[in-house]
């Protein structure tokens, strides 16, 4: 039986739930170690062994595309809402729920972004940290109240909301005027092959004002907060629009239920092309960082693309790329680049194995991976409570290392950090600690998760009922 010629007709697409797995999974790995064991990515990069750090390296990669949140959760969206309104919802029904979910989202962020975020350097000023209420009492043993700035600094729930309400502007207009499917599909991929070329001197435009609003007095600073949504730090709207859009597209490809053989011909020419601009980015960034004092160079490095070398940096060679690459205040061209490249190449790979199968064999691999897509089922909750769970285990680790309360300014390492057998041990827990917690969770439904209280609290304005914590409950065939 060829699985592949299969065609996808399913309410709920695995490889969805399994991507969204594997990136919250990425994140509690990526977190525990890089803000429970180190404190900070300076710290990480600067303490653990290169041999290790090669090892580890592509989770420093994957770790800055957080904008596969944004695909993943546009692309569900925006299957799901299709297919309710080919079911007989009325459009109203279709997008109220997602505008209300998104709103939800803002809120939550906001709250999570003064009580619960990790800790992370000023976008102003390098020197200044921005500690969270929660996190950051623990790890200092003492009350550590936010700033102003913390408010303006975009994560990934943020990011979520913001992709929310431009999928639900979008999948508007599709309900309203119902284009045909293959201009659809040719204008989204204009856009988001555009949109990541233009995207960091768009955000440029946006820096300018935002910074000065930011240095304002009395009322205006506030202004810096709608625009922090264009112009904070990596995960605004420019460098994550490409993703928005990749996610409508991928959407839009699904809902008319196609082969595998057609979803390959329709991505590879997006994956060579992809692959293609990766490299074109990647070798004009080495370029112009090996000679910034250029013009184009000193342009990059004013946009915030590139930064001066690290004073302390053992090599100015590998100092120059490790800060291009690594350093930056909005998601570079070529990171989107390599987002899509992971994108076309990677999720239709994901449909081949989870979803382009019959019913029962679908059900039973979606069974054997139960565990990841757990994770992605529960996915906003773990993400705003991870921090304090690692902080907590950590802050013991670090006390019986001799180090109950660092020296944020100067840290110096301890036995937990120098010792990669104690930190790795120590991230499997972790991970091991989530897995058990989910799988409990699991059996009364996820109840008070906030995925649980946005379903109940959206349910008036459905007319279908959510499907949201469906994968909680598999449909595993009898052997």
């Amino acid at each position: 039986m060829k699985t592949t010629e299969t065609p996808l007709d399913s309410k709920r697409i695995v490889s969805v739930d399994f991507f969204r797995g594997l990136a919250i999974l990425g994140v509690v790995l990526t977190h525990c170690l890089i803000y429970g064991v180190f404190y900070s990515t300076a710290n990480a990069l600067a303490t653990v062994p290169v041999g290790l750090l090669a090892v580890l390296s592509p989770i420093v990669l994957i770790s800055p595309m957080a904008g596969l949140f944004a695909f993943i959760s546009v692309t569900a969206n925006t299957f799901t809402a299709l297919r309710r309104f080919e079911n007989g919802a009325p459009a109203k029904n279709v997008i109220q729920p997602l505008l209300i979910t998104s709103a939800a989202l803002l809120v939550i962020h906001f709250l999570f972004s003064l009580l619960l975020k990790n800790s992370s350097a000023s976008m102003f000023d390098p020197n200044e940290t921005l500690d969270t209420l929660i996190p950051a009492s623990i790890r200092q043993s003492e009350w550590i109240f936010p700033k102003f700035e913390n408010l303006l600094f975009m994560d990934a729930l943020a990011m979520i909301a913001i992709s929310g309400f431009t999928a639900a502007a979008v999948i508007a207009i599709l309900l309203k005027r119902k284009p045909p499917r293959e201009r659809v599909l040719r204008i989204l991929a204009i856009i988001g092959f555009t949109s990541a070329v233009l995207s960091p001197y768009i955000w440029y435009l946006f820096w300018i004002p935002f910074e000065y609003f930011y240095h304002a007095e009395g009322v205006l600073r506030l202004l810096s907060i709608p625009l922090s949504f264009f112009a904070a730090r990596m995960h605004c709207l420019p460098g994550i629009f490409p993703f928005i859009i990749f996610g409508l597209w991928f959407g839009v490809l699904l809902h008319y239920k196609p082969t595998y053989a057609e979803v390959r011909q329709k991505t590879r020419p997006l994956a060579l092309a992809s692959l293609i601009l990766l490299i074109v980015f990647v070798g004009v960034k080495l370029l112009f960082t090996l000679g910034r004092e250029t013009a184009v160079g000193a342009f990059f490095e004013k946009a915030g693309l590139i930064t001066a070398v690290a004073e302390n940096s053992p090599d100015v060679l590998t100092g120059k790329i490790g800060n291009a690459f690594l350093d930056y205040k909005t998601l570079p061209t070529e990171f989107q680049f390599f987002g899509a490249v992971l994108i076309f190449w990677g999720f239709p790979l994901l449909l081949k194995i989870f979803d382009f199968r019959q019913p029962q064999d679908k059900a039973k691999i979606a069974g054997r991976v139960h565990p990841v897509i757990r994770f992605g089922t529960l996915s906003l909750t773990v993400f705003v409570c991870e921090t304090t769970v690692h902080t907590l285990f950590a802050k013991i680790l670090h006390t019986l290392s001799g180090v109950p309360v660092p020296d944020m300014k100067n840290i110096q390492p301890d036995f937990f950090m120098t010792h990669p057998a104690v930190w790795l041990s120590y991230a499997v827990f972790m991970i091991l600690l989530w897995a058990v917690i989910l799988k409990f969770w699991e059996k009364i439904g996820y109840r008070f998760s906030l995925e649980w209280i946005l379903v109940k609290a959206t349910a008036p304005f459905r007319k279908i009922k959510s499907e949201k914590l469906l994968a909680a409950k598999p449909n595993r065939p009898r052997s």
